[in-house]
């Protein structure tokens, strides 16, 4: 259970806080909720305590697993037909699990599908930019949460700057 104040990560939107826990009434049942806001966007939202772990909050990471996660941003990611045609679905359910380590193998995946379709001459496709832009903003805001600010700069993450 988190506390208010606490810093918390939510699934594709990163580092957030406990703003607020607050009781609902909903049919004659009194249901606990966690409000949390997030300093890199004005998204406000609230989860149920007891679904939390469900929605995949999670505390961060500490500072010697997102280190050791970092190692694994320059990984080749394996490219076949099937990730190419599914690859909104598979991005769509990385950035749901809301595991870090899911956002690194993403952005990995995303940097062998740009220099694939570079060398076909294409470009990623509008929605495709977008959910990197979300997962590189995810990373970095746990980086920033566990590592401090001044750390994100340090860590090139976006495949979208090759």
């Amino acid at each position: 259970m988190f506390k208010k104040g606490e810093t918390i990560i939510y699934p594709i939107y990163g580092a957030g806080k406990i703003t607020e826990k607050y009781d609902e009434e909903l049919s004659d049942e009194v249901v606990k909720y966690y409000q949390i806001s997030f300093e890199t966007s004005q998204v406000t939202v609230s989860v149920p305590v007891e679904k939390a772990e469900e929605f995949g909050v999670r505390e961060p990471l500490s500072q010697k697993d997102i280190k050791a996660s970092l190692k694994n941003l320059s990984k080749r990611a394996k490219l076949d037909k099937d990730t190419i045609t599914n690859l909104s679905e598979i991005a769509t359910e990385m950035m749901k699990s809301g595991k870090f380590e899911d956002a690194i193998d993403l952005l990995n995946l995303y940097k062998a599908v740009i220099k694939h379709h570079n060398k076909e001459g294409k470009n990623l496709s509008f929605s495709h930019t977008k959910n990197v832009e979300n997962i590189v903003k995810f990373v970095q805001s746990e980086i920033g949460a566990v590592l401090g600010e001044k750390a994100v700069s340090k860590f090139k993450v976006s495949p979208l700057e090759e």
